[in-house]
């Protein structure tokens, strides 16, 4: 949400939604761990975004985790209605760090080609300078 520098309402909604559909937040706050986010993005910039991709490198995601992470990304991506350079980059930098592939995601989600061409460079920086409010995921 915060990588093209702002997190639009739209996008606030599209997380919201997910956090209350599925079972994956369980029993934590994910209000209070949304809003950790946001005040770790606007201490940390864009270390934040790097130390997110490291992580996502690092994780030991199944197929159907790791279609998650892509829905939502895209979902959120789209929300607003308004596409960026940064918001296709920064989904390119997070699905070359993924094992799923392009056939499996392309079965399983709704995805132009644009998101999927491997045209970047992937050591390249994360450009950011974020300043944002705590968000508030409830409707």
């Amino acid at each position: 949400m915060a990588c093209d520098g702002s997190i639009a309402d739209e996008e606030i909604q599209v997380l919201g939604n997910y956090v209350k559909g599925t079972p994956y937040f369980g029993n934590i706050d994910s209000q209070e761990v949304i809003n950790r986010f946001v005040r770790d993005i606007n201490i940390q910039g864009s270390s934040f975004l790097k130390n997110y991709l490291r992580e996502l490198s690092d994780a030991h995601l199944d197929e159907n985790g790791e279609l998650t992470i892509i829905k939502l990304s895209l979902e959120t991506i789209k929300a607003d209605n308004h596409i960026d350079y940064s918001e296709v980059s920064f989904f390119k930098k997070i699905r070359s760090r993924l094992d799923v592939s392009d056939e499996t995601i392309l079965k399983n989600v709704e995805v132009e080609d644009l998101f999927l061409n491997q045209d970047i460079i992937d050591d390249e920086e994360v450009e950011f300078m974020p300043s944002f409010s705590e968000i508030s995921i409830t409707a």
